[in-house]
């Protein structure tokens, strides 16, 4: 069985991303790399509940440590899924991608990204049912961020997912 881990720059950017992967997957471990307020608490674990997922938070301990501590330990068959270090814009998601990739490299573990705009090569259009999921659950589980999506469709009509490197058989 695939484990599958979501390194999340931010609370809601693992359902952004990756929201068929988690809809779909039967293990998945969400590793968010940002030191959460009371509100975005309360959104990861409403998120965890609604999708079936494990979560983790960096919190005080240095971001380097907790990819490499987490990275470190992980068994053959696990990927580890990040933002895109090339197309994505936020500074935080460029350096969560880019300590995970080089982690990858190091135990070598499957690497490959999501991502949390329209800027990628990768896209692919949700359906008209699975937008109507999508919006429905990130405004059900991330009230504080629902302006993002209601006034912006950037936020939730697509999905993208690369692997870096398959494996080979």
């Amino acid at each position: 069985m695939t484990s599958h881990f979501i390194f999340a720059p931010h609370v809601d950017d693992e359902a952004i991303g990756c929201f068929q992967l988690l809809r779909q997957a039967d293990h998945c471990l969400v590793i968010y790399c940002e030191k959460p307020t009371k509100q975005r608490r309360k959104e990861a674990d409403a998120a965890a509940k609604a999708f079936s997922f494990g979560y983790v938070f960096a919190d005080d301990e240095p971001l380097e440590d907790v990819i490499h501590g987490t990275i470190s330990t992980m068994s053959e068959e696990a990927i580890c899924w990040a933002p895109d270090p090339h197309w994505e814009l936020h500074p935080l998601h460029k350096i969560v991608s880019s300590l995970v990739y080089v982690n990858c490299l190091r135990y070598d573990i499957r690497f490959g990204t999501y991502t949390t705009n329209m800027n990628t090569p990768y896209l692919r259009q949700l359906t008209a049912q699975e937008s109507y999921e999508k919006c429905e659950t990130l405004n059900k589980i991330y009230p504080s961020q629902a302006g993002l999506w209601e006034t912006d469709h950037k936020y939730f009509l697509f999905e993208g997912r690369v692997e870096w490197n398959p494996p080979v058989d």
